[in-house]
């Protein structure tokens, strides 16, 4: 069985080059920092969240199913900036019989990166 930590996924949401993504995104059209419709991003992080999730259970069990339980908490660090790309970066942090919890950190890329935000979900397994 893997350890939780070589379930690490990483995904790029291009708003900096896909013009129609970042209208998708904004909640007025205008580039302002901050701009990010929330619940869009909260689907991006969600579906991050099953996939990770189902990355791990499918090691073991190849039909498993997995489906939010909670949201247990959301940091926002920062403004979103609509021009540029958001990372998630995800990993499974604690495993318990029939659930677990996936924590999912959110940045701009670039050096230094801008922490944006983390969240963690918990996701049980069916």
């Amino acid at each position: 069985m893997a350890r939780p930590l070589d379930t690490a996924f990483h995904r790029t949401i291009p708003l900096s080059s896909d013009p129609d993504l970042r209208r998708s995104y904004m909640v007025v059209n205008e580039p302002l920092l901050g701009n990010v419709r929330f619940g869009r991003l909260l689907e991006a992080l969600d579906k991050m969240a099953e996939d990770t999730a189902l990355n791990y259970v499918r090691q073991t069990y190849p039909e498993a199913r997995v489906v939010t339980a909670a949201i247990d908490e959301i940091m926002i660090m920062g403004a979103a900036d609509v021009n540029r790309d958001i990372v998630l970066h995800a990993r499974i942090n604690h495993v318990g019989r029939t659930s677990m919890e996936v924590g999912i950190r959110v940045e701009h890329p670039g050096d230094p990166g801008v922490y944006i935000a983390s969240c963690f979900f918990t996701m049980v397994a069916r």
